[in-house]
């Protein structure tokens, strides 16, 4: 990715909202492929299967996972 071309991520975490789909999806590429531990947060962790088997493939690309969240609206 270009955006980081040449910045070494190796041994940072990231935590990425919205890394299911769209510009978070891009973004968790983009992070892992330098090297970071990318955790998406999201409702649907079966969404990111697709891409935690895409970045797995590529040797350089640190560790994705995906971490399931729910929000709750609390009432006083």
């Amino acid at each position: 990715m270009e955006v980081l071309e040449g910045i070494d991520l190796t041994g940072r975490r990231a935590v990425v909202t919205g890394g299911a789909s769209g510009i978070g999806t891009e973004t968790v590429r983009a992070l892992a492929t330098a090297g970071a531990e990318v955790t998406v947060a999201t409702r649907r962790p079966e969404m990111v299967q697709p891409l935690i088997r895409e970045l797995s493939s590529i040797p350089q690309a640190g560790p994705v996972l995906a971490a399931a969240s729910t929000w709750q609206i609390c009432s006083p």
